[in-house]
């Protein structure tokens, strides 16, 4: 072999051994710094509500108009009780909802703590450990509080200010009735 081949040769080996360095390792950290940015953006997407405040907002609700609208369309106790439980279940929706989020949160901030780990990067673990405890104290309160209530408690703000407007509306059919009729209970 002449001198010019050792170095063709000598040269590819040097090309492939880094192609092999740049796939193994630039690449990899590439990769990972692209997964860390993407679970980042996941997490602070939803801005800065978290799930189970939407679930609050929404038993924060007032119903008083929709029960005293619902009257005017059809005003009896089947279609009020029918209404409520409509309520409930979009109640229940929006718990499941919340939950799911912090499950998903949950699971990338499992995937970011994998990543830490494995690059040695020890310094943000208990921010994360923080937060994977918070979203796993969310999704009790909401599972073992929320929808229990929700299931179990008929004086909730959101069935009694439905009804409270349904029943407006119903007294307000019976003085008009009254007015227009004189009271029957004379």
């Amino acid at each position: 072999m002449n001198v010019l081949t050792l170095i063709l040769i000598g040269s590819i080996v040097l090309l492939g051994a880094t192609a092999i360095w740049y796939f193994k390792y630039k690449r990899t950290q590439h990769t990972t710094d692209e997964t860390e940015s993407v679970i980042t953006t996941r997490i602070t997407e939803r801005s800065t509500q978290f799930p189970i405040e939407k679930v609050y907002e929404f038993l924060k609700t007032d119903f008083s108009e929709k029960g005293y609208n619902d009257a005017t369309i059809k005003p009896d106790d089947v279609h009020r009780e029918e209404n409520v439980r409509k309520i409930r279940q979009l109640g229940e929706d929006e718990c499941n909802k919340a939950i799911r989020q912090y499950q998903n949160d949950i699971q990338d901030l499992n995937a970011r703590i994998k990543m830490y780990v494995r690059d040695g990067y020890l310094g943000g673990l208990d921010k994360l450990n923080s937060q994977l405890e918070t979203y796993s104290n969310d999704i009790k309160i909401i599972e073992d509080k929320i929808l229990y209530n929700l299931n179990n408690n008929k004086d909730l703000s959101i069935y009694v200010t439905y009804r409270n407007g349904f029943n407006r509306r119903i007294e307000e059919n019976n003085q008009a009735v009254a007015n227009k009729y004189g009271d029957f209970n004379e």
